[in-house]
């Protein structure tokens, strides 16, 4: 049982995993045939590094099925192992379940599908063994359900929703929108940082001569404000 304790209050990264300059994290989630394995293949390029929540998927639709501990070292092996200014994508349906791996993604994206578009999909590509009334009573009663219930981060904060109807393209056009959004934000932030620093130094250098201008031979006496 990988059923984390206190509803999944457990911090996978005690130890934050060490990065290289320019590492960015994407999480990728969304329902059943949302298209989350094409998105992953279209992004990841020459140099990404991909975790795959279903490689620690013990059987189900609960984050109770997935062993998050060992998910959690994936993690954190790929982000110390990307190179530089590269991307570690990680996937899957249940992957926000965890507030870890969520506060872990730099970008995180979301793949919203109807339910009549993910029963057709599903129905025409997954191969469960299952038809008729039983393949439908398993997707309403198991897929759906546990979905609606632990999988629709649409309304979480910070997540790009795209709509997952689209063309691959479309949808690839999205995120890569959503990464640029991301990056840009953080020369911003970096700008914003250096003219700080430039402001405090220049304040510093000012405090330094108005010192010495008082200067009396008994210590330093700063300026009046």
């Amino acid at each position: 049982n990988h059923q984390l304790p206190n509803d999944m209050q457990v911090n996978l990264f005690s130890t934050p995993p060490t990065r290289k300059d320019g590492v960015l994290v994407l999480g990728i989630s969304g329902p059943t045939r949302a298209g989350k394995s094409t998105l992953t293949n279209a992004l990841k390029g020459a140099t990404g590094v991909v975790v795959h929540q279903d490689s620690f998927l013990g059987g189900g639709e609960e984050p109770s099925s997935i062993d998050w501990r060992s998910f959690g070292k994936a993690i954190s092996k790929a982000i110390s192992a990307a190179k530089a200014n590269s991307l570690v994508i990680v996937e899957g349906f249940l992957l926000f379940s965890s507030p870890s791996v969520y506060d872990i993604c730099d970008v995180r994206v979301f793949l919203q599908l109807p339910k009549k578009d993910c029963y057709e999909r599903r129905k025409k590509t997954k191969r469960t063994g299952l038809a008729g009334k039983a393949f439908d009573n398993n997707f309403e009663k198991q897929i759906w359900a546990a979905y609606l219930k632990h999988g629709d981060y649409s309304g979480l904060p910070a997540i790009t929703v795209i709509d997952a109807t689209q063309k691959p393209a479309a949808v690839h056009q999205s995120a890569l929108t959503a990464i640029m959004t991301f990056k840009h934000g953080l020369m911003v932030n970096d700008e914003l940082d250096k003219e700080c620093q430039q402001e405090t130094e220049g304040n510093n250098k000012t405090t330094t001569v108005v010192m010495d201008m008082n200067h009396d031979g008994n210590g330093p006496v700063a300026a009046a404000p």
